[in-house]
């Protein structure tokens, strides 16, 4: 049986409108992907924000205790819900995400994300480790 999740590559505050790194577009796949997330959880679908975090001071966005590194409310986190930490573009960087995928038996992801180094990143290992 084939088992869906969704992932939540790195809608955060700094990448919208008004933070310390705006990407084009953000806001347009933040509202695409509120949609299906809604659904994910309407549907008891497994759901896994990421979070990258910039803890060595090499970057100025995302920097941990920060308004910029919140998850945008347009794909809002809800308390008990799985998030991943990572401090790179790739998800699967945090061996944590390929375990919880494991244990949940999925097999298949569909991934949304707040810019293209990111999904494109964690399409790549995604499929080097299995995933459709």
């Amino acid at each position: 049986m084939t088992r869906t999740a969704l992932l939540l590559l790195n809608f955060q505050k700094d990448f919208y409108s008004g933070g310390k790194y705006p990407i084009n577009g953000v806001q347009s796949a933040g509202k695409a992907a509120g949609i299906l997330l809604q659904c994910f959880r309407d549907h008891g679908g497994l759901h896994i924000h990421t979070q990258i975090e910039t803890r060595d001071g090499s970057r100025p966005y995302c920097v941990p205790s920060t308004e910029g590194i919140r998850i945008h409310d347009d794909v809002a986190h809800y308390e008990g819900e799985p998030i991943i930490h990572t401090d790179r573009w790739n998800a699967f960087t945090s061996h944590e995400l390929d375990s919880m995928l494991q244990v949940n038996q999925i097999t298949r992801l569909l991934i949304c994300g707040s810019n293209s180094q990111a999904i494109e990143e964690t399409v790549k290992a995604g499929i080097e480790l299995g995933y459709s």
